[in-house]
């Protein structure tokens, strides 16, 4: 049991410089990836969109150190208490996220998931410092220090 109390209060890494440049791009990516679908696969719209949605949520906890949440479990493990408590799962760092992500979880008019992404996706950008596209270099080292 103090194993298990141990690993559950463990913080885990923080992202280096270079991984939280790289997951911005990432998620700016994953916005136009959304869009361009929008506009040429309607079809595929919403299994993209929901893919991004736990993609992006998977990111942003990463950033925040904060658990990996399983896909299955992650509406539950965000918003009801006793399913926290059952798994010992803080809440989410970002209250204001979780009021914006749990609705996007329902949505299903394609102009309204779309928008409700872009909405996502701008707070979590803003929350790592912002994204700029134009004129991003990324220099790593071949090795970067810990």
């Amino acid at each position: 049991m103090q194993d298990a109390k141990k690993y559950l209060t463990k913080k885990y890494p923080k992202l280096t410089k270079t991984q939280v440049e790289i997951a911005k791009y990432h998620l700016r990516d994953m916005q136009d990836n959304l869009l361009e679908v929008l506009e040429n696969d309607a079809e595929g719209f919403p299994l993209v969109y929901y893919v991004s949605l736990y993609e992006l949520f998977d990111s942003y906890a990463k950033f925040l150190q904060f658990d990996a949440l399983p896909i299955h479990k992650l509406k539950h493990l965000l918003m009801d208490a006793s399913t926290k408590k059952k798994y010992m799962i803080a809440d989410f760092p970002d209250q204001v996220f979780v009021h914006l992500f749990l609705p996007a979880l329902s949505l299903r008019e394609k102009a309204d998931m779309s928008e409700a992404y872009t909405q996502l996706s701008d707070h979590v950008l803003v929350k790592m410092c912002g994204f700029e596209i134009d004129g991003r270099k990324i220099r790593t080292p071949a090795v970067e220090k810990k």
